[in-house]
């Protein structure tokens, strides 16, 4: 991970510099992720009118 790879080497390293470019394109796909989601999430919708005995009476028919 970053974390180990930036304790062994420098910050040029290519090991340091591939890891920080995975880093990056996790955060863009996360950000992108989570842009997408709220577009598609469900609009909150009211509740059902309660239910009366009459209402039952009709369906039952």
């Amino acid at each position: 991970n970053l974390a180990d790879k930036q304790s062994r080497y420098t910050a040029k390293h290519p090991d340091v510099v591939a890891a920080q470019a995975q880093l990056n394109a996790a955060l863009g796909q996360l950000a992108s992720a989570k842009a997408n989601a709220k577009t598609i999430a469900p609009k909150p919708t009211a509740a059902p009118p309660p239910t009366t005995k009459e209402d039952i009476a009709k369906l039952k028919k």
